[in-house]
């Protein structure tokens, strides 16, 4: 009998020798909770994260209430209107050797098109501690890196619905297709927002370039809005007082956030939700850490809290962006911004931001041209 236990257990020993490392026993809770206990300690010393943003007032109000509330270390915002203020400001620092930001809250092509090319941008996956913000399943698609170096986190999306109409003059189900607003009843009747310069344009012509059609296919579809006598125009507040006021009937690619301050306002006019697909933007809801951290342990703390399910309930209703991450509903987003089940929708991709970067050449040629 005792040999046979002891040949058993040889087995068993054997066995385990043999099993791959990648086969692993993840860290017990113990080791977890250990770093995070010492992190805590240390980021209350510091007590403070500044943090550079282009997030509204009501995400930042409401965030650093928050976290204040649960943690008592202050954030220190410093906000950015546009992205090339903040590469600015950021440039200058870098070159006058100073360190002064935490925390990168801004959009997507800003980190990957102009701050990760500068340097600017630090590994931000050895901050992360807490099991939940780890866990792929916690996470819509797997994963919450927005870039192949994962120096980038996605963590919330605007739905991009680039049409909106008037309700008053347009009736719900007329358009279902891109290709509907090409009809001749809609003649002089459509704004568009410039795709020459930054801003929601661009993002819709990116849209239908790299997702539903060619290059050369949304190149076409806008030479065909211009030919049906398209107001193309850069002033978003005046572009969502035409579509209230009747002066036009359908604004392509109008501004997320003043949608939603019309549509808060009652204002008659509703996004539409098009056959070829969404894309869900994630605009400034994108994460990164510079290099140097003046705050290293507070800014793990806050990135924690941030990306866990209670940080994403606090950010996600106040900025109007929907969570990625699969466990916070979509508390206080409007209905219209939301995808359906069946929707089908695109994410932000490194490969897609860069390619879109590209594009402005080619509709300064098209809307140039146009003008002659």
């Amino acid at each position: 009998m005792k040999g046979l236990i002891y040949a058993i257990t040889l087995c068993f020993a054997i066995c385990c020798l043999a099993l791959p490392s990648s086969w692993a026993a993840p860290p017990t809770d113990a080791a977890w909770e250990k770093k995070w206990n010492t992190t805590l300690a240390e980021a209350k010393k510091e007590g403070t994260v500044s943090v550079y943003t282009s997030w509204g007032a009501a995400g930042r109000v409401a965030v650093t209430k928050a976290f204040k509330d649960k943690y008592g270390i202050n954030l220190e915002f410093t906000n950015f209107g546009r992205g090339a203020l903040f590469i600015a400001k950021y440039q200058a620092e870098m070159n006058a050797g100073i360190s002064m930001a935490d925390v990168f809250c801004v959009g997507a092509s800003t980190l990957l098109v102009m701050a990760k090319p500068a340097g600017f941008m630090g590994q931000i996956e050895p901050y992360l501690i807490l099991p939940e913000v780890v866990d792929p399943k916690a996470w819509r698609g797997g994963s919450f890196f927005l870039d192949k170096d994962k120096q980038a986190i996605k963590m919330a999306g605007n739905t991009m619905r680039f049409v909106g109409v008037n309700t008053n003059m347009i009736k719900r189900g007329e358009i279902t297709s891109y290709k509907d607003i090409l009809k001749p009843q809609y003649r002089g009747k459509v704004t568009l927002n410039d795709p020459s310069i930054q801003g929601a344009g661009i993002g819709l012509f990116g849209h239908l370039a790299l997702h539903i059609w060619t290059q050369e296919e949304a190149s076409e579809y806008m030479r065909q809005l211009l030919k049906n006598d398209t107001q193309v125009m850069r002033d978003q507040r005046l572009q969502g007082e035409w579509l209230v006021r009747g002066r036009s009937s359908i604004a392509l690619a109008l501004d997320a956030n003043g949608f939603n301050e019309l549509i808060g306002a009652e204002a008659p006019i509703e996004p539409v939700v098009m056959k070829e697909g969404t894309y869900i933007s994630t605009s400034d809801s994108a994460l990164a850490v510079p290099k140097v951290s003046p705050h290293p342990n507070a800014t793990k703390v806050f990135l924690n809290w941030l990306l866990s399910n209670e940080g994403q309930r606090v950010y996600s209703g106040p900025s109007g962006a929907m969570s990625l991450r699969g466990d916070v509903p979509p508390t206080g987003i409007n209905p219209g911004f939301i995808p359906g089940p069946t929707e089908k929708t695109f994410t932000d991709t490194e490969e897609y931001i860069l390619k879109r970067g590209t594009l402005l050449d080619v509709t300064k040629k098209i809307f140039t041209q146009s003008a002659k």
